[in-house]
């Protein structure tokens, strides 16, 4: 049986800012490619019926976690003065509210991604340099209850194994290999691309 792949690059998924000015227009709600992904999904899951396995990568930069500057009305955690300035940081814990912020502005999206996840295909995830915070397991399951959120409000369901993620490539031999590239740009590659954090006072 032969596998269909769908390979998406840098969708750049944020929250969005409408402002009557036209300030962060690049955030407008009126550049929201949710009807369009799911729409593409739609006629891609159709593959199925030719007896192809079904294999959609998101491949890089799909969650933008550096566009946000949002913070919480009542932050369970410190924010600092340059975090109220510029976003912030990316420890565990503020990535994932940094994400469950990112998919409350995208709830189509993941309902169609979880309808996908339904019908039985396969979701790989390859990390890049926006979206790297998910190198953290609790971002990764954050991500996963989402999905499975979004399925059960359908009364759908999928396996988690069926979600994989990457943090460097995805490859398939002889068939395909799949990688969002930044290590190939001195300017947002990682140092230490397996094992990207650092220690900052304790964290």
């Amino acid at each position: 049986m032969a596998t269909r792949y769908l390979i998406l690059s840098d969708l750049h998924l944020t929250d969005f800012e409408d402002h009557a000015d036209g300030w962060k227009k690049y955030k407008s709600s009126q550049f929201s490619i949710d009807a369009d992904f799911e729409s593409l999904l739609k006629e891609f899951s159709q593959q199925k019926e030719n007896g192809n396995d079904l294999c959609l990568i998101l491949n890089g930069d799909t969650i933008d976690f550096d566009l946000i500057t949002a913070i919480p009305d009542e932050p369970p955690w410190p924010v600092s003065r340059s975090e109220r300035r510029r976003g912030l940081d990316a420890s565990e814990a503020k990535s994932i509210w940094k994400l469950e912020h990112i998919l409350s502005h995208h709830s189509r999206l993941i309902s169609a991604l979880a309808q996908y996840l339904a019908g039985g295909h396969q979701l790989v995830y390859v990390m890049g340099n926006h979206d790297r915070e998910f190198h953290f397991a609790g971002v990764q399951q954050a991500w996963l209850d989402a999905l499975q959120q979004a399925a059960g409000r359908e009364k759908l369901s999928f396996q988690p194994s069926q979600v994989v993620f990457e943090p460097w490539f995805y490859t398939v031999p002889d068939k395909i290999f799949v990688e969002h590239g930044q290590q190939y740009d001195y300017y947002v590659s990682f140092r230490h691309l397996l094992q990207p954090t650092v220690k900052r006072k304790g964290e």
